[in-house]
């Protein structure tokens, strides 16, 4: 009987083995296109800051003061924002402070996403008055209840 559970035991070791084998000998399953659609690839965008040098309503870009010749393109799915509101391309002048991101479309142009007109950390238009309420003093004893 011991001869015969012994048997038993290498048979199931043994067909234990050749599975764990046969499953890491096998390749991983691949996706088809079936199972999960293609994911969009999205663009690389970069982000810009400066203030404008000048603005062409023709080509419909700014170009921004600084060592080199910054030309950001504006097109019709460019967000433009000025005081936390929508606005047009008209709104652009010289000398305005602006920030954004701009994206590299299909055929390879780096075109604007988003405009912000104006300077980020600009003076409110009222003061924030700003109170200091000093901490309250207690009687409380604080070493242990004592």
């Amino acid at each position: 009987m011991k001869t015969f559970a012994k048997s038993a035991c290498l048979v199931l070791l043994a067909a234990w083995a050749g599975g764990v084998m046969s499953l890491a000998q096998s390749s991983p399953p691949t996706a088809t296109a079936t199972n999960r659609p293609a994911a969009a690839t999205k663009l690389p965008s970069r982000r810009f800051s400066g203030k404008i040098l000048s603005v062409d309503s023709k080509a419909k870009s700014i170009t921004l003061q600084g060592g080199a010749k910054i030309v950001i393109l504006i097109n019709d799915k460019t967000r433009i924002i000025k005081a936390k509101k929508p606005a047009t391309f008209d709104v652009l002048a010289a000398d305005q402070a602006v920030t954004g991101i701009e994206r590299l479309d299909a055929a390879g142009k780096w075109s604007a996403e988003t405009l912000n007109v104006g300077d980020p950390r600009q003076v409110l238009d009222e003061p924030v008055l700003k109170t200091f309420v000093p901490p309250v003093k207690t009687n409380a004893v604080t070493n242990g209840g004592r």
